[in-house]
């Protein structure tokens, strides 16, 4: 194991027992997870490892942590953000060993485990049917490419799929694109990203992310949750919607005026979502 993969490795366990515990303090030149004594027979039952399983992280790897913003430093503590998770995440989605012990998903040769979500999302918004309607529309191509910008800039994608360019993905006419911020650190995506997914029901916010995002295809979607068949995309369509309003998009794509993040929550969503 090389010392990058090493330093990786030591900074997970590290910030996945900071998330069941809460807070870690700083002990000279490293920052030590404080557990409460319940918490050490809980990591025997496959929960957060124990306290002295949990080495400590040095101050450096704290402070770059938070630079991220997937620690927050508070005097001589540091407690995770709602980043935290997804970090976790991308590091789950990562290849090799590590990745592959902790990953808790299901496979089968029927669906991919990797789609390119121009072909997703494409096939959806071709017009088909005696109207010759798309499932989806310019606004909701626009959101998902604005969520899987979100993604690449928060550093979530493994690297073996960060050539994917989310520009390809446009409706066929609709011109603009979205105003990105190149120079956008991960700590200010990943924010962004947690507040738009925080603003859709728990189900949409997992199909989004998993196909905009981690650009699995519908048919694997469906097969990890359980669910009828399409039923993923009805879902993609009411979530992408949501992010469309969240970012305030039009069905022209651009940005409206004024726009504001609502919750589903204050637009009295009464939607029956598939439970996993």
């Amino acid at each position: 194991m090389t010392e990058g993969r090493a330093a990786t490795r030591r900074a997970f366990r590290f910030v996945r027992a900071l998330v069941a515990a809460g807070t870690a303090v700083r002990d000279g030149e490293h920052y030590l997870v404080r557990r409460h004594k319940a918490a050490h027979g809980a990591g025997r039952q496959g929960s957060a490892p124990s306290a002295g399983r949990v080495p400590g992280l040095p101050v450096v790897d704290i402070r770059r942590l938070a630079a991220d913003g997937v620690l927050e430093l508070e005097a001589d503590r540091c407690r995770p953000t709602d980043a935290a998770r997804f970090w976790l995440k991308r590091q789950l989605a990562g290849d090799g060993d590590h990745a592959a012990q902790h990953r808790r998903t299901r496979s089968t040769p029927l669906a991919p485990k990797v789609n390119d979500l121009e072909g997703v999302l494409g096939r959806l918004a071709r017009p088909s049917g005696r109207d010759a309607t798309a499932f989806l529309s310019a606004h909701h191509l626009a959101a998902a490419r604005h969520v899987a910008e979100l993604v690449r800039q928060a550093q979530m994608l493994p690297r073996v799929t960060m050539s994917y360019d989310p520009a390809r993905i446009r409706a066929p006419g609709s011109g603009g694109t979205l105003p990105f911020n190149p120079a956008e650190s991960a700590g200010d995506a990943s924010r962004k990203l947690q507040d738009c997914l925080g603003s859709l029901p728990p189900e949409c916010a997992g199909v989004v992310l998993d196909v905009c995002g981690f650009h699995k295809g519908l048919q694997q979607v469906e097969f990890e949750r359980q669910w009828p068949r399409r039923s993923a995309k009805l879902i993609l369509r009411v979530g992408l919607g949501l992010v469309a309003d969240h970012f305030g998009l039009s069905c022209e794509t651009t940005p409206r005026s004024g726009a504001r993040s609502r919750s589903w929550k204050d637009q009295g969503a009464r939607a029956g979502f598939v439970r996993q």
